[in-house]
């Protein structure tokens, strides 16, 4: 074999760009180019983003042939076998680092678009119904002693009963606690809002106000800071939203049109008409019919061009 894979820094320098055209030819050349060329992929997907874990590959990139020669030769094969060696036990080491480090998981995040919705099973069977536009992200470490999601958005839970693992919903207004029931959480800008359809939920704002609900049961608090509003019935066996609808009773206008927006992806002017008062529902469906609702019930116009629609008094 060519005299190159004499020297022990011969893959070093490749790893880095530095061979010449003829080293290259060369190398490639060699039987076991194809397993050098294997862990250096996999070993390059394969980065953790752990500083101290780049370190290590990077050095090991850097120096895998140990920058200087061994004071005795070595056969050109034993030394490429070698180097393979320290490779495979390099990658096991990079894949290994998080768990013997105790490092957190990368939770899985699910998302829904503009008019989307989407039903999701958690690990333990337990399923999460999403509303458009809203993130669930899920920490499925621990999952058997703790059951834990993040909700921005709306969402509909029905939680399997584990007595030996709360299940909790956080959110930037607060959370949601319960160990089996079906329960809906909105938490959007400034709305928080939970109601329950069976069992029993305990739901806590951030400055830590905290009410309990029951079957048939719903309530909510002004940005995550006021107390709970006082609890009314719910109307529903289930959010009207999971039926493709949006109801309404004695909401704010621009909290209607935020609805809007988010179940057609438009952008709605309404500017002065704010703060009148809307009850009713509307479909997901149909654009035109929705807003024929809405305007129709507070005695306004609407005019759409493209994605924008402007509301006026007639």
């Amino acid at each position: 074999m060519n005299q190159i894979f004499d020297d022990d820094t011969l893959l070093a320098r490749w790893l880095s760009g530095e061979l010449s055209e003829q080293e290259q030819r060369l190398l490639e050349q060699h039987p076991d180019f194809p397993d050098f060329v294997r862990i250096a992929r996999a070993a390059e997907r394969m980065r953790m983003p752990d500083p101290e874990v780049q370190g290590m590959w990077n050095r090991f990139s850097q120096k895998i042939a140990f920058m200087s020669k061994p004071q005795k030769p070595r056969a050109p094969r034993r030394m490429i076998y070698w180097v393979s060696g320290v490779a495979a036990a390099m990658l096991l080491l990079v894949l290994a680092w998080p768990l013997l480090r105790g490092e957190k998981e990368v939770p899985v995040v699910v998302t829904t678009g503009v008019g989307e919705r989407k039903t999701v099973q958690l690990p333990d069977g337990s399923t999460v119904q999403m509303n458009a536009v809203s993130s669930l992200t899920i920490y499925k470490q621990g999952w058997e002693r703790q059951r834990k999601v993040q909700l921005d958005g709306e969402a509909l839970f029905e939680v399997v009963k584990n007595p030996n693992a709360k299940f909790s919903v956080a959110s930037s207004h607060g959370s949601v606690t319960v160990l089996g029931t079906v329960f809906s959480v909105k938490t959007r800008d400034t709305a928080y809002e939970v109601a329950c359809f069976s069992g029993k939920v305990k739901a806590e704002t951030k400055s830590a106000y905290s009410i309990t609900l029951t079957a048939g049961q719903q309530s909510s608090a002004l940005n995550g800071t006021a107390d709970w509003a006082a609890i009314a019935p719910t109307r529903d066996t289930l959010p009207p939203w999971t039926q493709g609808n949006s109801r309404f009773e004695n909401t704010k206008l621009a909290n209607v049109l935020s609805d809007l927006e988010i179940q057609y992806g438009v952008t709605v002017q309404a500017n002065g008409l704010e703060d009148r008062l809307f009850t009713g529902s509307y479909p997901h469906n149909n654009l035109d019919v929705a807003l024929k609702i809405i305007c129709g019930a507070l005695d306004l116009r609407y005019e759409v061009t493209g994605k924008t629609v402007v509301i006026r008094t007639k």
